[in-house]
């Protein structure tokens, strides 16, 4: 036989031995799925091509049969393996278009239908084999057509390669493929004598089981597998974005950021968010560089685009094709959409936006996408609840800012123009006021002046006119703030409104009247002509600002009164050096002091100087009175060089000196000087002008300066007391501070301070006063008006006898004395009194007191609204951070929760094929006892199994709980028994009960499983011994206890404490406590699934855990269940092994899992009954059709696919079969089985994994129950 035959026969039989086996591994996959399809018909037609090839060679070499018909047969079979190729590779590339299987399916009847001439030998002739041991024949056009069809599929499936190239993870099959293709060119064109073509396609064959091994391409764990990778590829990817989200606090940098995190983590065409505002949906953000701008583009909510459908039902939509949704809308046209996935985004259960997401593919979107979108846009509802309110505590923070801008700036102004200017440029800002005026009121001839007038950035020239009509004659007339919110609707129906500034119609106007005690100084006002109306907040401020603005222009006033008097003062000199005889007429006069001082003695004093001095004019004008008697010491030396300057011939400038007078009252004075001819002698004329009262105003306007400043720094309320009567103190006058109560009816001593001492706190508990005791204080705090007062009678004792119990026995005490003359001043903020300023004035004037005293009131009141503010607002951040910190764990838990759940759900459908096939084994195994032993190990694995499920299911807070009313205190201590043993006698176990803590709604056993998993968690945090103890008490909480969170909120609690003396644990370990398959064990010693189940069986049950642990300290768990009432009765339920019954009748089996139903169908024809199987409930609709006898139960799973589930189906047909029994089985538990619609009760569902005699014993416990009503009467 020759070499190269040898070889050809060879390889095709090696070929033959490795197409064969990759049939059988892929027959024993099933052929459910079409990759499985594709993939047995393509190997079955590579085994016929070579087994025909095989044959060929062999016919060939020994001259039997038909070679002719061999190799029509296997060129039949090589055309065939195209098109079954190119199927397979379209299913594998994970093509959602159907135009390959079309292909695939057209090619193979093409191939089919060019079989009869194949047969009819018009296109092979004359197969021969040559001496070399090669195999030819002659080919007509017509078979190199039908050999160019595979090489032609082939070179598409290596097309649809490369196009997929990212999504296929295995490139064992693109390179079988290849091979394929490449022996058939180079075997066909070359025309080699050499058996390339069989070598090539034994390559091919062996590089598709080198990946169909290597990858598990037919296993159907890997489909789960793939599937949890998916998940948690989303579920990382969702972590991103939520904490790029929760890091940002500007809106719009959240959002821009938001969207291209949101496109390039998930591989999107676009992104963007949309947010509702009033009736309309606002684009905000989007990656489209077209929309970059994000403005102008608006969508009606309800009426515009598939997101305004969003928007407006609250519901997602994922859109497969736009071209098909007349709901589509599109911003621009040049947008290439195909799909289209809309998400609602909810803050507090309102709708506040919606994300979108777009692709290019017709159907790229599917439910993972859709959950991953809808987490994404539940954490976006975060970020962006917490973007608006960081907003609102910025511009409230930026408003206090102003606030102190404003005192500052109007505190060290005393030029009124100047003044007016500072005030209008930190309004306007704080305010973004489109116009801004300011009114003084001259109310002897009832006119405003508007000094201020800015409209729209336009500074308009001041006007006059008369109090009328308007709005700020309306803030005149009653004395207090006007707020507007919409101007159009109250001028509605004036004839002609009257408007300031441009004419044109505001949005809203604010007014406030500056007011210093008693008198009204003028407006303040601000209009805008946008969208956002002005609101009670911004009355407030404006108020308060309106009140400091008010002080600061009576100040300049007061200076600019002041500077003037001086200049008159100075005129006045000049007329009096002319003539002598008006000086002498005019000194006489004069209520200044004017005197002569010449020859080292007063020559003249005028009547002044004896009624300012107290000495008469003859002892003053005597040779022996010395000028120094009358001059304060520190002044005397000036005085005398001013003389001596003075008499020199020399300009000299007034001089500010002390005057002391006979009694020892104190003068500050401004002396002028001038030398003149008297009496034909040099001397000096001097004026002495009193200006104590003015310097005592300039101290008191240097001191509110001060103290108005340290009061704006002040931190809290009790600061801003002691500051103001500390600088009052300083200014030799004694006050108090009194506060009222809720009802305004008594005040409380705060803080007092004597003249010259130091501030101090009141006595705690001094009874304080009663308003009503005192008529004067009646009008402080009715009318929040500034009162001087004579104190007499009633009043001076209520008044003397509440200072001396205010100030009892403290230091400095003793120099607070009640006198009768008294200023009360109004603590108030927006009209709102809450104390009073009292200030003992018997050295001030009755026309200046009230107006310093109720400057200093209305500093401290400031200054303890803005304390109050800064206090909400650090109040408001700490819930803040505490909100966010608890909602961040919460998703995590529930993220965590849904993926083990699903994994559970999974893993009971396997279990349950392999549990109950394990189970009909033993029956062919009784005589086997090595295989029974064998199989025991298999069941207990199973059950071990099953136990992890469920306690992935406790953890998801998906397991079935059966809750019973009992006392906690029998629970903690039957557990006694179990856990002494379990825990170790070097670990000492003490119960703390309390008596009858109260009953609690549980599971026994699966709370009794919660105090064993705490309690080997304790004794393996304490391997050298220690202490364990388990606590049980019954609380009630408050808001504002510190227990209290999402989770756990007010109300009756049973408590259980764990606390171990162990080695305790970082903060790091605690953020992943309850975390499943989480341990800080060694390899083997735990499964991390432990204290999970805790927190899964805590949360079902209503409850919640807290954890406190200290490393080195040890560890304390505190659970908390809901308080019930009840008798604490824990029934003992005997389990009885359900027995395997024989039956009779037929059952009707739908379940669409293959495995699970065969088994079903198995056990329940073994025992006996009629089995009808159906793999979905459209198919069981059809036997029940079609089934003349009867029906007598339905075993049905509760979810399938296809739009019918498990109840809707046993709903249509006991319409037509009342007489059918239902019996329901599912991988979920019944708890989410019953929110498919399943009846409660545990006698119509079964839950998987289940083994034969449990189904046996449901279907015949259901079966003989209704044999019983039947033969009672019932149904």
């Amino acid at each position: 036989m020759p070499l190269l035959l040898q070889l050809d026969i060879a390889l095709l039989a090696a070929s033959v031995v490795v197409s064969a086996g990759l049939l059988i591994v892929a027959l024993g996959t099933g052929l459910q799925r079409g990759l499985n399809r594709w993939f047995t018909i393509f190997i079955a037609t590579v085994l016929g091509w070579t087994v025909a090839m095989l044959l060929t060679r062999l016919a060939l070499r020994f001259s039997y049969g038909s070679p002719l018909l061999l190799t029509e047969i296997s060129v039949f079979s090589y055309a065939l393996m195209g098109p079954c190729l190119l199927a397979f590779t379209a299913r594998y590339a994970g093509m959602d278009r159907s135009w390959p299987d079309a292909l695939a399916i057209a090619t193979f009847v093409f191939v089919l239908i060019l079989g009869f001439p194949l047969f009819a030998h018009r296109l092979f002739t004359d197969p021969r084999l040559l001496p070399n041991g090669a195999t030819v024949q002659n080919v007509s056009p017509a078979g190199l057509a039908a050999a160019a069809v595979p090489l032609a599929c082939m070179a598409l499936s290596l097309c649809l390669f490369w196009v997929r190239r990212r999504t296929i993870r295995e490139p064992f099959i693109a390179l079988g493929s290849f091979a394929l293709f490449a022996g058939g060119i180079v075997d066909g064109l070359a025309q080699a004598p050499y058996p390339i073509l069989a070598f090539t396609t034994l390559v091919a064959v062996a590089i598709f089981g080198v990946g169909i091994v290597r990858r598990q391409i037919f296993n159907p764990l890997r489909e789960v597998t793939d599937e949890l990778r998916q998940r948690a590829e989303r579920l990382e990817l969702i972590a991103r974005v939520g904490h790029r989200a929760t890091a940002l606090l500007d809106l719009d940098d959240l959002l821009s950021q938001a969207v291209r995190l949101i496109r390039d983590s998930f591989g999107y065409f676009s992104a963007a968010v949309l947010l509702v505002e009033e009736d309309e949906l606002v684009l905000r953000a989007t990656t489209l560089e077209s929309l970059a701008d994000g403005g102008g583009h608006r969508l009606k909510v309800g009426q515009e685009g598939i997101t305004g459908w969003v928007a407006a039902t609250g519901e997602p939509s994922l859109v497969a094709d736009v071209r098909r949704d007349p709901r589509y809308v599109s911003f621009t046209g040049d947008v290439k959409t195909l799909s289209e996935l809309a998400v609602p985004i909810r803050l507090a259960g309102r709708v506040i936006g919606v994300l979108d997401v777009q692709s290019e593919r017709l159907g790229a979107f599917v439910e993972l996408d859709l959950f991953t979108q809808q987490t994404v846009a539940d954490q976006l509802a975060v970020a962006i609840g917490n973007s608006r309110l960081y907003r609102s505590v910025r511009q409230q923070a930026e408003r206090l800012a102003a606030v102190n801008r404003v005192s500052a700036a109007v505190g060290a102004v005393l030029d009124l123009d100047t003044l007016l200017e500072t005030v209008r440029r930190e309004v306007s800002a704080v305010f973004q006021a489109d116009a801004f005026f300011v009114a003084l009121y001259d109310a002897r001839i009832d006119e405003l002046d508007f000094r201020i007038q800015v409209d729209e950035g336009v500074l308009e020239p001041p006007t006059r006119e008369k109090a009328g009509g308007g709005f700020t004659s309306r803030v005149i007339r009653e004395k207090r703030p006007l707020l507007i919110r919409d101007v159009a609707a109250e001028l509605a129906g004036l004839p002609e409104p009257l408007l300031y500034g441009t004419g044109k119609m505001p949005r809203s106007w604010l007014g406030a009247p500056m007011v210093v005690g008693e008198e009204l100084v003028g407006v303040v006002s601000v209009q805008t002509y946008g969208d956002r109306p002005y609101g009670e907040e911004d009355r407030l401020l404006l108020a308060t600002l309106a009140d400091q603005v008010a002080v600061a222009i009576e100040n300049a006033r007061l200076y600019e009164g002041a500077r003037e008097e001086l200049a008159e003062r100075r005129r006045t000199e000049r007329v009096l050096r002319e003539s002598e005889q008006q000086f002498r007429n005019l000194a006489e006069q004069s209520p200044n002091m004017i005197f002569i001082y010449g020859s080292r003695r007063f020559l003249y004093a005028n009547p002044h100087c004896e009624t300012m001095m107290g000495w008469p004019r003859e002892e003053t004008c005597s040779p022996l009175f010395s000028w120094r008697r009358a001059i304060a010491p520190e002044y005397r030396t000036h005085v005398a060089e001013h003389y001596r300057g003075q008499l020199g011939g020399g300009e000299t400038a007034p001089l500010e000196v002390a005057l002391v007078a006979r009694d020892g009252r104190r003068y500050e004075c401004i002396l002028t000087t001038s030398l003149i001819q008297y009496g034909g002698l040099r001397a000096v004329l001097g004026i002495v002008t009193d200006i104590t009262r003015r310097k005592r105003a300039e101290r008191f306007l240097q001191t509110l300066n001060v103290a108005s400043l340290s009061m704006q720094q002040s931190l809290t309320p009790d600061e801003i007391f002691p500051i103001m009567l500390n600088a009052l103190a300083g200014l030799g006058l004694s006050a108090s501070v009194f506060l009222a109560d809720g009802s305004g009816d008594r005040l409380a001593p705060s803080h007092l301070a004597a003249a010259g001492g130091t501030a101090f706190a009141a006595v705690s508990g001094a009874p304080g006063l009663s308003v009503a005791e005192m008529p004067v204080l009646v009008r402080v705090m009715r009318d929040a008006e500034t009162v001087f007062a004579d104190l007499s009678g009633a009043e001076l004792a209520a008044w003397r006898s509440a200072l001396a119990a205010a100030a009892g026995s403290q230091p400095g005490a003793e120099s607070v004395q009640a006198g009768a003359r008294m200023v009360f001043a109004p603590l108030h903020v927006g009209g709102d009194v809450f104390g009073i300023l009292g200030v003992e004035a018997s050295d001030l004037a009755e026309d200046e007191a009230p107006q310093t005293v109720t400057a200093f009131a209305l500093e401290a009141a400031a200054a303890w609204w803005k304390t109050g503010l800064v206090r909400d607002l650090e109040e408001s951040l700490g819930e803040l951070r505490r909100t966010q910190e608890q909602l961040i764990h919460a998703q995590k838990m529930e993220a965590i929760g849904r993926l083990a759940g699903g994994i559970s759900h999974d893993f009971n459908n396997l279990l349950t094929v392999i549990s109950g096939y394990a189970d009909l084994l033993a029956d062919s195994l009784a005589a086997d006892p090595v295989a029974l032993a064998d199989l025991g190990e298999i069941r207990g694995a199973i059950k071990r199994a099953a136990a992890l499920t469920g306690r992935l299911l406790a953890f998801s807070r998906k397991q079935l709980l059966r809750p019973e009313v009992f006392d906690l205190n029998d629970v903690v201590a039957a557990s006694e028994k179990l856990l002494r043993p379990l825990i170790g006698e070097d670990i000492e176990l003490v119960l703390a009960l309390t008596p009858s803590p109260g009953f609690i709604r549980a599971d026994p056993y699966q709370l009794e499983q919660v105090v064993i998993n705490l309690a080997v968690n304790a004794r393996d945090a304490m391997p050298s011994g220690g202490r364990l103890c388990l606590e049980t008490a019954a609380v009630e909480l408050a808001a504002d206890d510190p227990a209290v969170g999402s989770d756990l909120g007010m109300g009756s609690w049973v408590v259980l404490t764990v606390r171990d003396t162990g080695h305790g644990m970082s903060d790091e370990v605690k953020d992943h406590l309850f975390e499943p398959f989480f341990t800080t064990k060694e390899n083997g010693k735990g499964t991390g699934l432990g204290l999970s189940t805790v927190y899964g069986i805590v949360s079902q049950t209503g409850g919640a855990i807290r954890v406190a642990s200290v490393p080195g300290r040890g560890t304390t768990f505190t659970i908390y269940l809901p308080r019930v009432s009840g008798s604490a009765v824990l029934a003992a339920a005997s389990e009885t092994a359900p027995r395997r019954r024989a039956g009779a009748g037929t059952v009707l089996v739908v379940e669409d899992e293959r495995t699970v139903r065969d088994l079903a169908v198995r056990i329940l024809a073994d025992a006996g009954y009629r089995v009808l199987g159906a793999p979905s409930p459209q198919e069981a609709i059809r036997i029940a059709e079609e089934t003349a006898g009867p029906l007598d139960l339905l075993l049905t799973d509760v979810v399938m696919p296809g739009g019918i589930n498990g109840v809707d189906l046993a709903n249509r047909l006991v319409v037509t079969r009342p007489r059918l029994e239902v019996l329901y089985m599912s991988g979920y538990t019944e708890e989410a089985a019953i929110r498919f619609g399943v009846p409660q009760g545990e006698a119509r569902f079964l839950a998987k994994p289940f083994l034969p005699d449990d189904l046996l014993a449901k279907v015949a416990d259901l079966l003989e129950a209704r044999d019983a009503r039947s033969a009672g009467g019932g149904r």
